[in-house]
């Protein structure tokens, strides 16, 4: 991987990359994937995007790391305590039952996942399409690192965030913060059937290489935001190169459906820029909601504004 981003060097002379972000390199790859780089071969391009998955993959396990309690018998695992007060959000407004709640992530993570499994709250990833209304969906765009391809079906299978142990790797004490491994396993060939690396997709326009791998999940985030009547976008900075959410929300809101309230919680004013930019004039104008700070305070705001959309 560090030797093919040296090499990338000898373009700077003809175009500007940003070698130091992720996020381009793999877009960079991926399209190698589909039309070739000059002087490498297929099998050295796949070898490259493998790398560059499992060092994503690693990031994201030890930067994130998962709260594991245990008391005598009893075991708690909590993801960090932002996470703690979103999971209370969404579960107050699925108990309103005035609402139906779904939820678009872009990060490849778990820390959604594993609050969402600790607050008991039941989630469908959706992979085969919405099987259940009695779960909450819960649609990865980009991808998992849970997720995996199974060798016979060559579906993609999710594992179960709590089928991990940590007593795996490491000896837990009673209150630890831990990396939650599920990506590396699916990596080192620790689950039967399944093969790796994770299914992670870069946030680029062009997905088709996916379309039969995702297509349900799509399908169905499309219309939920058809039929949306509150959106909150948390954190999500609406990158310039993935102009696929912004063709999906558009696509969404071909519906009849009437838009109450949008909020933001974002601390970056280009982001919200962004978003302001996409979304309709009368949504800017009138039924707009931003709270230009980190996802701390932005959630307590949050908090306190959810409970007029349970009781309007």
């Amino acid at each position: 991987m560090y030797i093919f981003i040296e090499n990338l060097q000898s373009i700077h002379s003809k175009a500007f990359i940003d070698l130091r972000n992720i996020e381009t390199l793999f877009g960079m790859i991926e399209m190698g994937m589909m039309v070739g780089i000059p002087l490498r071969s297929k099998q050295d391009i796949e070898i490259m995007r493998n790398d560059l998955i499992t060092l994503i993959v690693k990031t994201i396990e030890f930067s994130g790391l998962v709260q594991y309690f245990k008391n005598n018998a009893q075991t708690n695992i909590n993801s960090p305590s932002d996470y703690g007060v979103l999971g209370r959000i969404i579960s107050e407004l699925i108990d309103s039952k005035l609402h139906n709640v779904s939820v678009i992530s872009f990060n490849y993570d778990l820390l959604l996942d594993v609050q969402l499994k600790s607050s008991e709250i039941p989630f469908d990833y959706c992979l085969d399409g919405e099987k259940s209304t009695s779960k909450l969906p819960l649609l990865k765009l980009h991808g998992s690192i849970n997720w995996a391809r199974n060798l016979k079906t060559k579906s993609i299978d999710p594992i179960d965030v709590f089928s991990y142990d940590p007593k795996e790797r490491y000896v837990p004490a009673n209150n630890m913060s831990l990396p939650w491994l599920i990506g590396s396993n699916i990596i080192n060939k620790v689950y039967r059937d399944l093969t790796g690396p994770p299914i992670l997709i870069p946030p680029t326009w062009n997905k088709t290489e996916y379309q039969k791998q995702l297509v349900d999940v799509w399908k169905v985030a499309m219309d939920k935001l058809s039929t949306a009547e509150n959106i909150i976008f948390i954190g999500y900075s609406l990158p310039e190169s993935d102009l696929f959410f912004k063709y999906l929300y558009s696509i969404g809101s071909f519906s009849q459906n009437i838009i109450n309230k949008v909020f933001v919680i974002n601390p970056d004013p280009a982001a919200i820029e962004r978003l302001k930019n996409m979304l309709g004039r009368d949504i800017v104008d009138h039924k707009l909601i931003i709270y230009e700070t980190g996802t701390s305070e932005g959630y307590d705001y949050l908090s306190r504004d959810v409970i007029n959309l349970i009781n309007p």
